[in-house]
């Protein structure tokens, strides 16, 4: 039973991501319009999730904070990849880091607006 509530999930993560991306990501440019733009596309798409997963402040704060989230992240591989860097993160620092980052930003999902 649990094995099939974990591809539920996956199938509804994937078809999530897709529907965002065709409609949302893609359309405002994607990443073809520069560094920048890129960064921005990633954040409306975010902050627009966000709201389609309620019409609450609370999940708007939640969209804002995977939006900035996601930017950086772009933005640090971006970086990475344009100074040939060595410097490898271990993968637990990753995990860890995501932990918290996703925890921080639950905690606004349980707000009252």
């Amino acid at each position: 039973m649990l094995k099939i509530l974990l591809i539920f999930g996956e199938d509804c993560i994937f078809l999530f991501l897709l529907v965002f991306s065709d409609y949302v990501y893609i359309p405002f440019g994607g990443s073809r319009r520069g560094r920048v733009r890129t960064y921005f596309n990633l954040f409306i798409t975010m902050v627009l999730s966000g709201i389609w997963h309620g019409a609450n402040l609370t999940f708007v704060v939640w969209g804002i904070i995977h939006g900035i989230g996601s930017a950086i992240l772009k933005g640090m591989n971006d970086l990475s990849k344009s100074r040939n860097s060595d410097i490898t993160i271990p993968t637990v620092i990753k995990i860890l880091m995501n932990f918290v980052f996703v925890s921080f930003a639950w905690v606004f999902l349980g707000l009252r607006a």
